[in-house]
C-alpha cells in the first residue's frame, strides 16, 4: 500500500465514526496502535502462526466491546516446532512477533455494539437455483 492510500484508508476511517476496529492478520508482528487522525480507530496487528511464538489471537466481540486475546498451542509438536523459529533474526524475532507490550496482544476495549445484527443469508453460489 503506498502512503497515499494509507492516507486515504485513514482519512476513510476518521469520516466514519462507526468504525472501532482494523484487524489485520499474518502481518508477522503483534502490534496495536492508535493514531492521531482517527483516534476512535485501533489497528490491531496479530502475527503469523507458523512462525515464532507459534500463537494464535481470538477476537471476541460482546455487545458491550470485544477481547482480544493471544493464546499457543499446548501439543507437544506445536510446541517444538516453535523453538526452531526463536532464534530467526539474531533471537530478536520474540521481541517483534510479540509486540512491545502485553496489550499488543491482549486487550478489551468497550464499544456499544447492541445495536448490531446478523446479515441475511445469502446465496453461496449467485444465480443457482436451490431446493426448497
Amino acid at each position: 500500500m503506498s502512503r497515499g492510500q494509507a492516507r486515504a484508508v485513514l482519512a476513510a476511517y476518521a469520516a466514519a465514526r462507526g468504525v472501532f476496529l482494523h484487524h489485520a492478520g499474518h502481518t508477522h508482528r503483534t502490534k496495536r496502535t492508535v493514531l492521531n487522525e482517527a483516534p476512535h480507530v485501533t489497528f490491531q496487528e496479530v502475527s503469523a502462526v507458523k512462525d515464532y511464538p507459534k500463537g494464535f489471537s481470538l477476537l471476541r466481540l460482546h455487545t458491550a466491546g470485544y477481547a482480544l486475546n493471544h493464546d499457543a498451542p499446548r501439543d507437544p509438536s506445536a510446541r517444538a516446532w516453535v523453538e526452531r523459529g526463536r532464534r530467526i533474526a539474531g533471537g530478536l524475532w520474540p521481541h517483534h512477533a510479540l509486540g512491545q507490550a502485553v496489550t499488543d496482544r491482549n486487550s478489551v476495549a468497550a464499544h456499544d455494539l447492541s445495536g448490531i445484527t446478523r446479515p441475511a443469508p445469502r446465496d453461496p453460489v449467485p444465480g443457482r437455483l436451490t431446493a426448497a
